[in-house]
């Protein structure tokens, strides 16, 4: 969640950003001294600064808020562990569902490439079993994958956005 409302709070900034830049580039035609040129530019930079403060510290709120709503509305793990026994086992459970999907899907893949599941070729088993695979792989895994790359494709389009600014 957070990471959706940094981006969302990013393109803000960032578009906050081009609008700043092009009214301090706009600002310069018209200030006659050099002086006032930087003083004002070292202003409008302060100011977008500040808001890009500001949007993090709301970004920052609201991810509080909707942890804390979670929380209230579904309990923590804090609150299963009082559960005696069968607490501890639905902590197991949702810790090992990933693992469990995962070599599920991997076993069934094994089975049906190997031919020891006798299934037709273009049959609605072989389509449920592709299907299955599939949301497995997507629904389980892409979350976690997309959270490991997103921090070198920002990078990447970092130092995309220095390069073309000089």
């Amino acid at each position: 969640m957070m990471s959706i409302i940094s981006s969302l709070m990013s393109v803000v900034t960032g578009s906050v950003g081009e609008l700043g830049k092009t009214i301090i580039d706009t600002a310069k035609e018209y200030i006659p001294s050099a002086e006032k040129k930087v003083e004002f530019e070292i202003l409008a930079k302060e100011s977008q600064h500040r808001i890009e403060l500001e949007s993090q510290k709301l970004a920052f709120e609201a991810e509080k808020n909707f942890n804390k709503r979670i929380a209230e509305q579904e309990g923590t793990a804090k609150d299963l562990k009082a559960i005696p026994v069968l607490g501890h086992i639905i902590l197991f459970l949702r810790g090992a569902q990933r693992p469990i999907w995962g070599f599920f899907a991997i076993f069934a893949s094994y089975q049906y490439l190997t031919g020891s599941w006798l299934i037709e070729p273009d049959s609605v088993k072989e389509k449920m079993l592709f299907f299955i695979i599939v949301a497995v792989i997507v629904f389980l895994f892409s979350e976690r994958g997309i959270k490991n790359v997103l921090p070198l494709v920002m990078q990447l389009l970092g130092k995309k956005d220095e390069s073309a600014n000089n």
